[in-house]
């Protein structure tokens, strides 16, 4: 006997809209963009004809095409992406060093063999129409001249124009755009909801259709199986807030004419969830995605066939519009952890924020550093001080993070080990989760280790105008001469001040002391400049102490019999070194040390310090 189960009416709408929730793309908003500088452009500029004759550019008029540049004497720029916000969370892109790409390949797929390229530029300004014979023609971006390298990017502000149009004047034969990503993903250890691609569109207006790429022949670049497709609307696209005017190119490929302009139009991009894929099997590889036009309507298998896909696709059907103006810039994002915190302009000198001293941006960036000395992200403090740094949650490694201050933009994969202090300004301590040290006035905070469980806030630096610090440096120098090492240096200020350290290093990074002055401040304190010298015979000394350090340290990594031999060892290095010290010319330092830096450690009273500007020794 069959028993007929009914579901009630109410529970099949609950789950009906719960399912259609989950086939949704996202709407980004909050974008966080950065601009890198564009790369001179060899040669200085491209002749070209106007793509058709009674086109905006004339094909019987020549125009000087200049990519990278604002002006004749400005450079441009490449604008990229690096955060956003979806429903109260943050997506940072899980790589996005310049110069690298988003996806392994991009791989145009294409209805016959013509290799027609349309591509979108941004430029400064507007032009007329025509377009005067023999201008010059600024293009902000790099150039790029085919539509796969349009495409697999990080820059924004180029891409194509009406990607899957096949009639009108920027027709193409493009049916379908694979996006392969660099190293295929388990989707079991990605959560669905919050790992996807952002794809980039000039205006923001156009429908389109994805599918996920589960299967994937490397060598010869077939796709193999798709998930059923899935649509994106038009009203999930989510403006940047940048607009911007741009030229439309068209040609073969490195062979591209410039045909129009297209008035200020918004920069948008969408979030592409994985949960929009309803077919997508945790137990499947995720290759990449697959993008094509609206009206595309055709099994998981069928869309594996090109030869299935329309080829009359206009840019608009209704109020359906087709006319896809992929831009470069997206990839693939997820959820990030974030660190916040604050510049504050520390008037009390107790790494204390009190309620009436006020944040500061002092033209300082913040960089977040991996255990590599790796930058992560590099954001401008904003004027009222604060700041929001980000990594991607599935991009978190072992080790401990820092938080490192600087004069500049550090971009994304750049090592940096120290700190960078605005002219006019001095660090006073620093203030993590409440808790004040004004020991520390490096300029970089070690957060430790990221766990990916919640966002790290309240990393806080303190800063003050230097005439307002208990010492304020005035001008330093260092030479040799004569194998002697003479450090100069002054004081506009002092208060409170006890002696001062001279610290060398071979690096830049690593430093040992090697001298001690005591302040010439009476009782520590004076509002007059200060004039400070230290000399030092160059000898192995100098050499030596790094070594040293060394063997101590590996004294502590050795079982008795092994130490027992390294304590010998050492012994002898050091009666060694006092006759080699002796014996051994002067001129052994600046012989086998091709460079030596210098600064000085400021110690007060109450023993807190802070670090001079570091600089390089000049040989004579």
């Amino acid at each position: 006997m069959k028993i007929a189960i009914k579901t009630p009416l109410f529970l099949v709408l609950i789950f009906s809209v719960l399912l259609a929730n989950a086939q949704q793309a996202k709407k980004p908003i909050n974008f966080v963009l950065g601009e890198y500088p564009a790369q001179p452009q060899s040669p200085e500029y491209f002749t070209r004809s106007g793509y058709l004759p009674t086109s905006q550019f004339r094909s019987n008029f020549t125009y000087y095409l200049y990519f990278g540049k604002k002006d004749a004497t400005t450079p441009g720029w490449n604008r990229v992406v690096k955060l956003f916000d979806i429903e109260g969370e943050s997506y940072s892109v899980t790589k996005a060093v310049p110069g690298e790409k988003p996806f392994k390949k991009v791989i145009i797929r294409r209805s016959s063999n013509d290799q027609k390229t349309t591509a979108l530029f941004e430029i400064p300004s507007a032009l007329g129409n025509p377009v005067a014979d023999r201008s010059s023609v600024y293009i902000l971006p790099d150039y790029s001249g085919n539509m796969e390298d349009l495409i697999n990017t990080y820059t924004i502000n180029r891409g194509t124009d009406n990607v899957f149009v096949n009639v009108g004047s920027t027709t193409t034969n493009i049916e379908r755009v694979d996006m392969i990503l660099d190293s295929p993903m388990s989707v079991a250890s990605l959560n669905k909801q919050t790992s996807g691609f952002l794809l980039m569109d000039r205006g923001g207006n156009d429908n389109f259709k994805v599918a996920a790429i589960i299967g994937f022949n490397d060598v010869t670049d077939e796709v193999t199986q798709l998930t059923a497709a899935a649509t994106v609307s038009k009203s999930y696209w989510g403006q940047t807030g940048v607009n911007i005017i741009s030229v439309v190119l068209q040609g073969q490929p490195e062979e591209l004419y410039p045909s129009q302009t297209i008035s200020l139009q918004s920069l948008s991009g969408v979030f592409v969830p994985l949960s929009i894929f309803n077919n997508l099997p945790d137990g499947a590889t995720l290759y990449g995605i697959s993008v094509f036009a609206n009206d595309v309507n055709l099994s998981p298998e069928d869309l594996l066939d090109i030869d299935k896909y329309p080829t009359n696709t206009p840019e608009a059907i209704g109020s359906q519009d087709n006319g896809l103006d992929l831009m470069a810039g997206g990839g693939f994002f997820t959820k990030a952890i974030l660190v916040k915190g604050k510049i504050w302009r520390d008037e009390n000198i107790d790494a204390v924020f009190n309620g009436n001293e006020d944040g500061i941006g002092a033209g300082l960036w913040v960089n977040l550093v991996d255990p590599d000395d790796k930058v992560v992200s590099s954001v401008k403090v904003a004027d009222d001080g604060s700041y929001t740094l980000f990594v991607p949650d599935n991009g978190i490694v072992s080790g401990n993070y820092k938080v490192i201050l600087t004069t500049k933009e550090y971009y994304e994969g750049n090592v940096l080990t120290a700190s960078e202090r605005p002219d006019g300004y001095g660090f006073t301590g620093v203030n993590v989760g409440g808790t004040p040290n004004t020991s520390n006035k490096s300029g970089i905070i070690d957060i430790g280790e990221i766990d990916g469980n919640g966002d790290i806030t309240d990393v806080n630096f303190g800063i003050l105008d230097e005439a307002q610090l208990p010492v304020t440096f005035g001008s330093i120098q260092a030479y040799i001469k004569n194998n002697e090492l003479f450090v100069l240096w002054s004081t506009l200020s002092e208060v409170g001040n006890s002696r001062f350290e001279i610290e060398a290093s071979y690096d830049g990074k690593n430093f040992f002391k090697i001298g001690e002055v005591a302040s010439l401040a009476e009782g520590g304190n004076s509002s007059s400049e200060l004039q400070y010298s230290f000399q030092k015979k160059i000898s192995a000394s100098l050499l030596f102490i790094p070594v040293l350090a060394a063997v101590v340290l590996m004294l502590f990594a050795f079982n008795r019999k092994n130490k027992l031999w390294a304590l010998s060892l050492l012994f002898a290095m050091v009666s060694s070194f006092g006759f080699y010290s002796c014996k051994k010319s002067d001129q052994a330092f600046t012989k086998d040390a091709d460079k030596l830096f210098i600064r000085i450690k400021q110690i007060d009273l109450d023993n807190q310090y802070e670090y001079s500007k570091t600089v390089q020794v000049i040989k004579y």
